[in-house]
């Protein structure tokens, strides 16, 4: 999808073919990057809650794991 519309501003270009599309590229690449840079956070974020939860997760495992010897020794 992205190299089609980049070559139809090309030939829509009222510059002539020498210096239109050279805008249009820097601006499509500016977007593309700031798209990769958002894709960049959403791993971090989803980094971090995956810490986050295999934290919980171990705590849990632990809580239940202390709960069991604890309902063993009442017994």
């Amino acid at each position: 999808i992205q190299s089609t519309s980049i070559h139809a501003s090309i030939q829509s270009s009222p510059y002539g073919s020498e210096q239109g599309p050279l805008p249009t590229l820097t601006n499509s690449c500016m977007g593309i990057s700031d798209v990769l840079t958002g894709f960049n956070s959403v791993e971090d974020r989803i980094r971090q809650v995956d810490l986050e939860l295999s934290q919980l997760r171990t705590d849990y495992e632990v809580e239940t794991q202390m709960v069991r010897e604890e309902s063993s020794k009442a017994r």
